[in-house]
């Protein structure tokens, strides 16, 4: 039997694969190649938008007008916001990006819980003292 030597794949640049060959991309046939960078039009924005001294000003404006994280004030708690957070979320939208009425302050775990459920399909708005369901996904 013929011993064939491993080398990397050819097909797609940057591919952990070393089963690949000239006609036969084990990585690629398995589903398993990613972007090595997202190039999306929301991601590029993303990364411009949230670099840009707009966004800082507006960032430290809210921070201003609205220090503490308003979902721990629903449940009557106190705890600083530290992060700015869209409450319909932008993809991309710079109308959306930059209004100053679509921002509220989180705390970073109230941040992430807020995340998870939008990634679930939810949108919740905390800025009324109330946690406020103003969409869903969901059919």
């Amino acid at each position: 039997m013929r011993k064939v030597s491993k080398r990397a794949c050819t097909k797609v640049a940057g591919c952990p694969a070393f089963s690949c060959d000239a006609d036969n991309c084990a990585a690629k046939k398995f589903g398993s190649h990613k972007p090595a960078v997202d190039t999306s039009t929301a991601q590029l924005h993303n990364h411009i938008w949230y670099h840009g001294t707009k966004w800082r000003r507006l960032r430290l404006q809210q921070l201003a007008k609205q220090p503490l994280c308003q979902r721990c004030l629903v449940f009557e708690a106190l705890s600083p916001g530290h992060h700015v957070d869209h409450v319909i979320a932008h993809q991309g939208n710079a109308a959306l990006f930059f209004n100053s009425r679509n921002l509220q302050t989180l705390c970073l775990s109230c941040h992430s819980i807020k995340t998870r459920r939008e990634q679930a399909g939810e949108v919740l708005d905390y800025r009324s003292g109330a946690e406020v369901v103003i969409g869903t996904d969901r059919a």
